[in-house]
């Protein structure tokens, strides 16, 4: 449990039912990334792997365009996790993931002094399966948007052929994957800006960017590169106009919400003033949650610190601050060198593992990310990949013979 005195919240006890919850979720991931890094050996199981997250991410954006139009805030517009068929998710899975609470006062009629408190949590679209809401979506989408611009530029590209596109497009079923491709990526990027405002659509701007730049740098590509690329800026413009205009849904992050920032800034701090206090061992893994009600200064309590490197740093203390300093200098060390083995026919794919990783990590130094199961199988897998390469690895992104 957790003892307050005037430093603040004490440790939380490690073998917390949450911390178990978190072990097995972790485990999950390194599986996933493992598996990844060790079979991911050519561009098929790779368009693979990357597909899979794709495919994912496919489905939460068209069922979330559709929930839009329709106003239909259920999972998958019908599904009600207040009253879900057996097969469907619960109000317990909703209350497992990132969410906001309120604790409001349950009285008898004409007895106002007499009842019990009990956590109401926020209204919140599901945005296709994600009972998170919006969260979820936006943190996959930083992560596959990049990705899939890699893989539509790697499609288009002449590779050293001399044939039309149309041709090119017409071997190996390019038609096909663009098709698929094109509509999932630009719908991604427009409900991304909508959801998430300017802010939050920072980091797929900067993923693609960085995408662009490295796909189009002596490749013999540049021209559809810029093309694709600026398609996928002016889909995260128009959709953060239409969000500022026509109003956002339920459950916005605080970030896009102008009005909630005190409260957010209020989170931030607390999560800060708790990994200050208690640097070596923090609150414990998953413990987040409980610390909330002690730090926050406004009646919305947050389950996450609607920031993965604080609520990192507030549950791990310094070991898990080295942890993620030690893998970012290794991959900063390896990137040089990994990128010089690519050749230049295939650094659109490397450029978009790039990029996606600069976004992921990028938005989650301003919202939650990892803290979502599906988000973290996601990026599990897509750094098993970013793993493999930078050990020195390339033949992931070349055809197997």
């Amino acid at each position: 449990g957790v003892k307050p005195d005037a430093s603040g919240p004490q440790v939380v006890s490690l073998d917390r039912p949450a911390t178990l919850r978190w072990a097995t979720g972790a485990l999950a991931c390194l599986v996933v990334l493992v598996v990844a890094a060790h079979h991911v050996d050519s561009a098929a199981r790779l368009r693979l792997v990357w597909g899979s997250a794709l495919a994912g991410f496919g489905v939460g954006t068209f069922f979330g365009v559709l929930q839009l139009a329709g106003q239909a805030p259920e999972v998958y517009g019908s599904i009600s996790p207040e009253f879900p068929p057996w097969w469907g998710p619960s109000m317990n899975d909703r209350a497992a993931t990132p969410h906001v609470e309120h604790w409001r006062l349950l009285a008898p009629s004409g007895k106002p002094d007499a009842g019990w408190l009990a956590p109401r949590i926020e209204s919140t679209i599901a945005v296709g399966p994600h009972v998170s809401g919006p969260g979820g979506q936006l943190a996959l989408a930083c992560l596959v948007l990049p990705l899939a611009f890699g893989l539509i530029v790697q499609t288009v590209a002449p590779r050293g052929s001399r044939e039309p596109l149309i041709v090119r497009l017409r071997q190996d079923n390019g038609a096909a994957w663009l098709s698929l491709l094109g509509p999932t990526f630009l719908l991604g990027a427009g409900l991304h800006g909508y959801l998430g405002g300017p802010l939050l659509a920072l980091p797929v701007a900067l993923g693609l960017v960085l995408a662009g730049i490295g796909a189009c740098w002596r490749t013999g590509n540049a021209r559809a590169t810029l093309c694709f690329a600026v398609f996928g800026l002016v889909a995260l413009a128009l959709g953060s106009f239409l969000g500022a205009s026509l109003g956002r849904p339920n459950g916005t992050p605080w970030l896009a919400d102008a009005t909630r920032w005190p409260e957010l800034a209020d989170l931030w701090k607390g999560a800060w003033r708790t990994g200050r206090a208690h640097p070596w061992m923090g609150v414990g893994l998953g413990a987040f949650g409980v610390v909330v009600p002690q730090i926050k200064a406004f009646d919305a309590a947050s389950t996450s610190a609607q920031n993965s490197a604080l609520q990192w740093w507030a549950e791990t203390g310094v070991p898990g601050l080295l942890i993620v300093l030690a893998a970012l200098a290794w991959m900063a060390w390896n990137l040089p060198g990994a990128w010089r083995r690519v050749g230049q026919a295939d650094r659109g794919l490397a450029a978009a593992l790039v990029g996606a990783l600069v976004s992921f990590a990028t938005f989650s130094l301003i919202h939650w990310s990892i803290q979502g199961i599906a988000v973290a199988l996601g990026a599990a897998a897509i750094l098993g990949t970013a793993n493999r390469w930078l050990a020195g690895a390339t033949d992931l992104f070349i055809e197997a013979g």
